[in-house]
């Protein structure tokens, strides 16, 4: 390492990665982040979106009240530091995949606690098979996760603290602590084999179409992502025995599957463009896992954000952040502690 001893050296420059660091720095510390473009990374190839909502059936996600704002608030800030728009809006639209789905909705639309997240009942939805209607979500959108993480790097190269190799042993003697925000690797961790990751491969898509789509963000059990008037991103497969961090056949006729039952337009009037996979790091209860080592107090990790890393990843960063500085407390259910080594 060309740096002496710097108060932290973090592991990977991914979503996770990339928030802690940058929260570390404005509080005055001295970071080093290591990074090394490995396969499989899913902060590569994320959608990056922003949703209230987890899973078909209107389940709120968990802490959403707290963490959407924050995370507007955050990307707002980066986009106004570091010159750059990361962070879209979008208008959201939940389509009903069955008769079931749609009754999910009829009982938990006055909710007092999911009410103000439905917007309009949607019925014919232009482009789409929509028999059962849908309704429109708000509070949606996305981050453009390659844009935050190209402008993140090059902050950071800016500051001479992003050293482009990987991790070895020997680093930890350099450091004052070492946190590893690894993604789907923490698996491979020798630190944290305690830990029950459960990682997924995700497959998607980037098509090109000839149709006349609204510019909405769709979800009907999967999602499609407008990039412009003629393109859209789609996905994703979940894929939990995989073999390599390669796109897959399989991924990829899933998600065909899902556009020849959703889009009102026959095969011919599109084609995918790219064909992209990456492995969402995720641990078994399905929430993240911060924090350090009981018995090796200088080793932390920052990981299993999934699925929602964008929404996610600001705010326990700044939880991560206020730990190591002023020492407060991390809770439970997100602590590394909650694992109890075997």
């Amino acid at each position: 390492m060309t740096h002496t001893h710097p108060h932290f050296l973090i592991v990977g420059q991914g979503l996770a990665g990339s928030w802690l660091a940058y929260r570390l720095i404005q509080s005055g510390q001295h970071v080093v982040i290591l990074d090394v473009d490995l396969p499989g990374a899913s902060s590569k190839v994320a959608a990056g979106l922003i949703d209230p909502f987890s899973g078909r059936r209107f389940v709120k996600a968990l802490h959403s009240d707290v963490l959407l704002p924050f995370a507007k608030t955050a990307y707002t800030e980066v986009e106004n530091h570091l010159n750059c728009r990361v962070y879209y809006p979008k208008p959201s639209v939940r389509l009903h995949a069955h008769a079931d789905e749609r009754k999910a909705w009829e009982r938990k639309r006055c909710w007092p606690e999911l009410s103000p997240y439905f917007g309009h009942d949607m019925g014919d939805f232009p482009g789409f098979h929509a028999p059962f209607g849908g309704v429109e979500v708000k509070e949606a959108g996305y981050v453009h996760v390659s844009v935050f993480l190209k402008a993140m790097a090059d902050f950071f190269m800016a500051l001479g603290c992003l050293i482009q190799r990987p991790f070895c042993e020997k680093d930890v003697l350099h450091a004052e602590r070492v946190i590893f925000c690894e993604g789907h690797r923490g698996k491979e961790n020798l630190f944290f084999k305690h830990l029950p990751f459960s990682n997924v491969k995700g497959d998607i898509l980037t098509v090109d179409h000839k149709a006349q789509l609204p510019d909405t963000l769709v979800h009907k059990g999967k999602w499609i992502l407008p990039l412009s008037p003629t393109r859209f991103k789609t996905g994703a497969s979940y894929i939990r025995d995989y073999v390599d961090f390669e796109p897959s056949l399989a991924g990829r006729t899933d998600i065909c599957t899902f556009l020849s039952d959703t889009l009102d337009l026959p095969a011919s009037g599109y084609h995918v463009a790219a064909h992209e996979a990456g492995v969402r790091p995720i641990l078994s209860d399905n929430r993240p896992v911060l924090g350090f080592l009981s018995e090796h107090p200088n080793i932390g990790i920052f990981n299993g954000l999934g699925s929602r890393g964008v929404l996610q990843a600001p705010y326990y960063a700044e939880k991560l952040t206020r730990h190591c500085i002023d020492r407060s407390s991390l809770e439970l259910d997100i602590h590394i502690s909650r694992f109890r080594c075997a």
